[in-house]
């Protein structure tokens, strides 16, 4: 691990990761480093994750995501890591999985694949939304999707102008800027820049890459569930928040939230493992603001 000083313009070693790894995915979240996925030295595909401080300059291991996979891709948005794609070495191992991790709990979470399985693609946030770029095998691809995290849909976009795989994306302003990559499958090089644009944002989209204009309690995902389900809210001010959840006939279950939280939005999980089957009430509270849903676990 080499660490870039761009004020001095040098460059100086780190501590290195638990173990090499090849053909993962890092993203940075809340000042720290987050690697995940790739192939060991022995040549495996690997599910580990494992964040790295910078300022304390060590490691630490993660819970492993559910789906081993290399060439993969990652973004964040708001609370939470999506991973998206990837591979087994083969077509045959493409994913379309999308994968999200919460570096709050420690969990991960499967949410809607995507529409087309690839590895060697790319991904980039923009306007509070995931889109992907490009993959490989069979053939080159060209497509462009877009994940919407509050609702777990996906839409397909107008294809880039060549298809690409093994490309670098980043988000500047309002343009994600898609960078090289090949345009065969296997080992190639291209000199290709081009800029992705959306669309002026909703105001859903706007308020999610802000911050919510209301307090918001979102519907869990995904319902009915079995075990384990996501439940996210949103704040627009720094404020005491509680999050319970609540049996039919009015018995606290579990206390998800009960703090200070940050404004923006957040993300919980409600465990459910030792739970009945049955209909569930989560309530979202803060100051005079009280909302709930009704969750259904399903064994």
């Amino acid at each position: 691990v080499f660490e870039f000083n761009f004020a001095a313009n040098s460059w100086s070693e780190k501590m290195a990761m638990p173990a090499a790894r090849g053909a993962g995915v890092a993203v940075a979240y809340g000042e720290k480093i987050y690697v995940i996925g790739g192939v060991s030295s022995s040549g495996t595909v690997i599910n580990t994750a494992q964040v790295f401080d910078p300022l304390a300059n060590n490691w630490q291991t993660l819970a492993s995501m559910p789906t081993p996979r290399e060439h993969l891709a990652a973004a964040v948005i708001d609370s939470l890591i999506y991973v998206i794609g990837g591979r087994n070495f083969s077509a045959i191992g493409n994913t379309a999985r999308l994968e999200a991790y919460s570096p709050a709990t420690n969990r991960w979470y499967t949410l809607a694949s995507m529409p087309t399985a690839r590895g060697g693609l790319a991904a980039a946030a923009l306007h509070g939304k995931l889109y992907v770029f490009g993959g490989e095998i069979p053939g080159v691809f060209e497509e462009v999707e877009e994940y919407h995290p509050r609702s777990n849909t996906w839409r397909s976009l107008p294809p880039m102008p060549a298809p690409r795989h093994g490309v670098g994306a980043v988000t500047v302003g309002d343009t994600i800027f898609i960078i090289g990559g090949a345009l065969q499958e296997g080992l190639g090089v291209s000199s290709i820049t081009s800029g992705f644009t959306i669309s002026a944002p909703s105001e859903v989209a706007e308020t999610e890459r802000e911050l919510p204009r209301t307090y918001t309690l979102l519907q869990n995902y995904p319902n009915p569930f079995n075990a384990s389900t996501l439940i996210r809210f949103g704040v627009p001010q720094p404020s005491h928040v509680t999050l319970k959840i609540f049996n039919a006939i009015g018995q606290e279950k579990a206390t998800l939230v009960d703090g200070q939280v940050a404004a923006g939005w957040h993300a919980v999980s409600w465990h459910a493992a030792e739970a009945p089957s049955g209909v569930y009430f989560c309530r979202f509270q803060s100051g005079e603001v009280t909302q709930t849903m009704k969750l259904i676990l399903l064994r």
